[in-house]
């Protein structure tokens, strides 16, 4: 740390171009409203991006610059309006307020990079790169490119939104892989794109909420591997929704340090955390907020189809993590996804939550009971949570659920699902058949 301290710290700003080859740094030019910035360092272009350096551009801006030591990070000034970006983050803060980041802050051989294009826009102004006249020009106070404008772009999930159309989804990421039930009205698209999953909700043929846990799919939220749920919460601009009143009732969430909900314009998202992760976030939800006020309940009205829905998006919610883990992908046995239905049954109308039975029968002694031959063996259970959304991804913060839902010697596994009242019981059973 005494190291940061003591040196000269020099500054430079990155932004992207086009191309990913290296490209020869010289006699690229830099303006600043039209005037030619004499800099003592040349301006590089490595792996498809320019890095330019920042002082002298900033100071043309008229904007202050500062080096904290002790946070690790750069702040801007400029007009009143503050920009913070700490080093090696995937976030930045304008004027307090949390922004994701395209391209991570770094130190490499005492020199601190940071994204020009967003600090600049940040402050009202404009950048431009021309790689074949190598030329960048910054154009400070673009009516276009204000601090306002920058704080509210758009967001989008694998390029969409919240009343996009069912055909604009089709033609965007083609037909789903599945499509399950919700607990509220609408129904649940599942897509697998690259190594991101993402779900997108349907209703009337629109676009009315999302899930993913894939961080690259996610534009212009506070969803990425590099945040934490500290930083999420240090952020008086974006308080966490603690209730919600839905016309005469009012109703109560608490996460338990696992997730939080927060409204944005239109929309309610909630930002699940990994706890055994140094509680990085791991996986967020939309839902359209005409769509939030409507749903009158925690939970799903218990009903045949949603039952088998829930068992069949249990599934996909675990293969989604698994191949996120580069783990292998499990069969759906139907065998013993009537085992775990079974017990799923057995808890919710004899009221208790137990991996042994009211008879004493253990996990393994159930599978033998039903015929099921396996080399290796798990169960998971959940009670409780709103919906498999929320019930995978606390099974995923609890350590022996985790290991279960990742071991690379299961190959098989089936989910049963039973509702007292409409209160849910999840059963997940893994095995290994013997051979």
């Amino acid at each position: 740390m005494t190291r940061y301290i003591a040196m000269v710290l020099l500054m430079f700003i990155v932004i992207s171009v086009g191309g990913k080859a290296d490209a020869s740094n010289e006699n690229v030019r830099v303006y600043v409203d039209q005037q030619l910035l004499q800099m003592k360092k040349d301006v590089q272009v490595k792996q498809g991006t320019t890095y330019i350096p920042m002082r002298p551009v900033f100071q043309a801006l008229g904007a202050g610059v500062k080096w904290d030591s002790a946070s690790k990070s750069v702040s801007v000034v400029k007009d009143g309006h503050k920009v913070e970006i700490p080093v090696g983050r995937h976030h930045a803060y304008i004027d307090g307020k949390l922004f994701t980041l395209s391209t991570p802050s770094f130190i490499e051989s005492q020199t601190t990079y940071v994204p020009l294009r967003f600090v600049s826009e940040a402050l009202g102004a404009a950048v431009n790169w021309d790689p074949e006249a190598k030329l960048i020009r910054v154009v400070a106070d673009a009516p276009e490119s204000t601090l306002e404008n920058t704080m509210s772009q758009s967001p989008s999930i694998a390029s969409l939104w919240i009343g996009d159309s069912v055909d604009q989804v089709i033609t965007r990421l083609g037909e789903p892989m599945a499509t399950v039930g919700s607990a509220y009205s609408f129904e649940w698209l599942i897509y697998q794109v690259g190594d991101g999953h993402i779900h997108i909700g349907i209703e009337d043929k629109k676009v009315v909420a999302f899930y993913t846990n894939s961080h690259s799919l996610v534009r212009h939220l506070p969803f990425h591997a590099s945040l934490t749920r500290e930083d999420i919460l240090a952020q008086a601009s974006m308080p966490p929704v603690h209730t919600i009143a839905k016309k005469e009732q009012v109703f109560r969430y608490n996460g338990n340090r696992e997730w939080n909900i927060f409204e944005g314009n239109g929309f309610y998202f909630t930002l699940f955390y990994d706890i055994l992760r140094n509680n990085h976030v791991t996986a967020i939800q939309i839902i359209a907020k005409d769509v939030e006020m409507a749903q009158l309940s925690y939970f799903g009205k218990a009903t045949e189809e949603l039952r088998a829905s829930y068992e069949e998006h249990m599934f996909h919610l675990i293969q989604a993590t698994r191949l996120k883990e580069g783990k292998g992908a499990l069969v759906w046995d139907d065998k013993i996804a009537i085992t775990a239905r079974k017990h799923s049954d057995d808890m919710a109308v004899n009221e208790y939550f137990s991996h042994t039975n009211l008879e004493g029968l253990s996990p393994f002694d159930r599978f033998d009971r039903d015929g099921i031959v396996f080399q290796s063996a798990g169960e998971n259970l959940a009670m409780g949570q709103f919906h498999p959304i929320f019930a995978h991804q606390a099974l995923m913060n609890s350590d022996g659920h985790r290991r279960n839902i990742l071991a690379p010697t299961f190959e098989r596994a089936g989910a049963g699902v039973a509702f007292r009242g409409d209160k849910p019981y999840y059963t997940i059973n893994f095995y290994k058949p013997w051979k």
